[in-house]
């Protein structure tokens, strides 16, 4: 019996000429044992007031409630953070080992979520193969989604994005740790 897996990619980016938080979440539905399958939708959002190594655990937080949301049971979630998911994989498998952090009220919130579907996974996604995530991230906040090392004739394409003024923000707090510096975007 086939048993359907929805795969959540997700990125952050952050500009810190506006300090605007861009989340790029990817969702994909297996429909075979050995594939993701098709992207079945794309998510960009922008956030304003996001601390220095947060915008990462906000895009993992906000693709578990849209995965909630959406009704998924069976969800893995794929970051570029190796760092960030190492630590909630743990804290996810080793409940009773590993004691709810007092200084990361995000990361708490993430693994209390994850406890409501009936199977979570926290994989790596080599910053290559997240892309599209990427381009998501970037794009939404007005930043250039393209590498650095490719070149453009005329004007740099991030000044033909929209203005960071005509972008509407929700104001998120995340508490701050020594562990956030970890992962730096």
């Amino acid at each position: 019996m086939l048993t359907w897996i929805h795969t959540l990619t997700v990125d952050a980016s952050h500009n810190a000429l506006t300090g605007a938080v861009g989340i790029g979440i990817v969702i994909q539905e297996r429909q075979s044992k050995s594939r993701r399958g098709p992207v079945i939708e794309e998510i960009a959002e922008a956030h304003k007031g996001v601390s220095g190594g947060s915008p990462e655990k906000l895009a993992i937080l906000r693709a578990i409630e849209i995965a909630i949301l959406r009704g998924f049971r069976r969800v893995k979630i794929r970051s570029d953070c190796s760092s960030l998911r190492r630590k909630i994989r743990t804290m996810y498998k080793r409940p009773l080992r590993v004691a709810p952090s007092k200084h990361n009220e995000t990361c708490n919130t993430i693994i209390r979520l994850a406890g409501s579907l009936e199977w979570i996974d926290f994989s790596y996604v080599p910053r290559r193969k997240n892309l599209r995530a990427h381009y998501l991230a970037r794009n939404v906040i007005g930043l250039s989604p393209l590498p650095r090392e490719e070149k453009w004739d005329g004007v740099p394409p991030w000044e033909l994005t929209v203005p960071i003024e005509a972008v509407e923000f929700e104001t998120i707090t995340l508490p701050d740790s020594e562990w956030d510096r970890e992962c730096p975007f």
